[in-house]
């Protein structure tokens, strides 16, 4: 009834290093950055597949696309038999690079999870801290890439003061890219 996991997932984190800056980043409060290590992950995985059913698999970072790691853990989970390979990104690589993005599309992923914060680029710059953020035609980029590697793609997008805060603002947010993707998820912070 509220689409809640009947079997637990298991969220991996490849690294805790980003290529944007957003102020809040769980991610900024690790002040130890750490990549994760392949061998050491690829034994913990198969324990919790095999001892916990864990059927959904969750790529996080800091930024996963910019883990070495991730086109090689992606290739092995997809040999698993799993249920679900999702990663969660700010596709600021994905959309400078579309044979990077096509790799990562077709290497194994059922589903990815853009995260995208305004469509006003002056608004994303200023939250993501990033010289060249993520644009609009940058998510198409990568829906196109998604929707040839049969991908589901979804925009996550935070509400907080200043962004996306108001019904007129979530209004034009989700018009601009309802077509850009498969579903929208707002997410309020406190």
């Amino acid at each position: 009834k509220y689409l809640l996991n009947k079997e637990p997932y298991l969220d991996i984190v490849l690294t805790d290093r980003c290529n944007a800056n957003c102020d809040f980043c769980i991610a900024d409060l690790i002040h130890k950055k750490l990549d994760c290590n392949l061998d050491i992950f690829k034994e913990k995985i198969l324990f919790a597949i095999e001892n916990l059913h864990v059927r959904e698999v969750l790529l996080l970072g800091g930024e996963p696309t910019i883990s070495g790691s991730l086109l090689p853990i992606i290739e092995w989970l997809s040999t698993l038999g799993l249920d679900k390979i999702v990663m969660t990104s700010n596709g600021i690589k994905l959309a400078r690079d579309n044979v990077f993005c096509n790799e990562v599309m077709s290497a194994g992923l059922t589903n990815i999870n853009i995260s995208f914060m305004n469509i006003n680029i002056d608004k994303q710059k200023g939250i993501t801290h990033s010289a060249r953020p993520l644009t609009l035609s940058g998510i198409s980029q990568i829906y196109g890439s998604a929707i040839k590697n049969a991908v589901q793609m979804r925009i996550n997008s935070n509400i907080f003061n200043g962004n996306n805060d108001n019904i007129q603002e979530l209004d034009q947010f989700y018009k601009h890219i309802r077509y850009l993707c498969d579903s929208v998820k707002f997410s309020p912070l406190l």
